[in-house]
């Protein structure tokens, strides 16, 4: 969980700030509103990647989404028990049932 430390403690007690800091995201608060935040390069980093993957993988499911929509449109589909031998197939398995 992320921590909350008011603006004060970047002179009183930064040893814990920075503690906290290489491990999770801190935020600071001024008049105990949210105002900045704080972390180390890699939390840093590490967060943004995690967006990035998570935005990459919304769109690919917004695309796949969108193919089946059209796929649906212009008749482009089959039965789902036939679906689901078609898979079995390809994975060389049997089909279930």
């Amino acid at each position: 969980m992320e921590a909350i430390y008011p603006i004060s403690a970047l002179q009183k007690d930064a040893q814990a700030l920075r503690k906290d800091a290489a491990t999770d995201i801190v935020r600071l608060t001024v008049d105990g509103r949210g105002a900045y935040v704080f972390a180390s390069e890699q939390v840093f980093e590490d967060y943004v990647q995690r967006r990035v993957d998570e935005a990459v993988m919304e769109q690919r499911v917004l695309d796949a989404l969108s193919r089946g929509v059209a796929d649906e449109a212009a008749g482009r589909t089959i039965p789902a028990d036939e679906g689901w031998e078609r898979v079995w197939e390809q994975r060389g398995c049997r089909a279930a049932g």
